[in-house]
């Protein structure tokens, strides 16, 4: 079984690029897996099928995962120069339009780091499209949404977060937007464990952390 699994590595190791939210930690931790499948396979006599001839097979295999950490390494180094100049830039509530969506979550994640929160970015790995989970000083979870929109996010959105607040067992979910809420969201809302925060709020806690001084 192992041997076989191991021979289709080149297929398994593509399978995110047909998921509905990709990212580069859904190849590493298919590699991570198949390793594992590698290493147990030294402690096996079956040899199962191959498409690709020994060594070269597993020569390949590590040869992609060394290909894997390259991106990686290149996309923090990313993130921490060209992103920070993009979101430095942010003046209107436009500007948030020119993000790309995981620069728009790093922003997003900023925020509630400057509020003293200790914050994951799920990567494109969770359920339900949850962005960042939050845990706060109080020792609460927090789940929250981000969506660089451009227009308005209605009550089915917010009813769907709902859903996911429960079945995450999280204490409270936001769903923040660079646009703006339906008056039917913003109601439906309404004394429930939601936070929704449009363009023009998010806009201005923007400007607060990066200047004290604006109210």
């Amino acid at each position: 079984m192992l041997p076989t699994l191991f021979a289709f590595w080149p297929v398994l190791l593509a399978a995110p690029l047909s998921w509905k939210r990709t990212s580069i930690n859904s190849f590493l931790m298919l590699w991570g897996f198949l390793f594992l499948v590698r290493v147990s396979l030294l402690f096996l006599d079956d040899e199962g099928i191959s498409f690709i001839p020994e060594p070269l097979s597993t020569i390949l295999f590590f040869v992609a995962g060394l290909a894997l950490f390259v991106v990686v390494i290149f996309q923090r180094k990313r993130m921490g120069g060209n992103k920070s100049i993009k979101t430095a830039s942010i003046e209107s509530v436009n500007d948030f339009l020119h993000l790309e969506p995981d620069e728009f979550e790093l922003m997003v994640a900023r925020i509630f780091k400057s509020m003293g929160h200790t914050v994951s970015l799920t990567g494109g790995q969770s359920d339900h499209g949850v962005d960042l989970i939050v845990h706060t000083k109080k020792g609460e979870k927090w789940i929250v949404q981000c969506k660089n929109w451009k227009g308005s996010v209605g009550e089915p959105q917010i009813r769907d977060l709902f859903g996911v607040l429960h079945h995450s067992g999280a204490d409270r979910a936001a769903l923040i937007t660079s646009g703006s809420f339906t008056n039917q969201a913003v109601e439906w809302a309404k004394g429930k464990p939601l936070d929704l925060i449009a363009g023009k709020r998010l806009l201005q806690i923007w400007r607060g952390i990066n200047n004290p001084k604006v109210v």
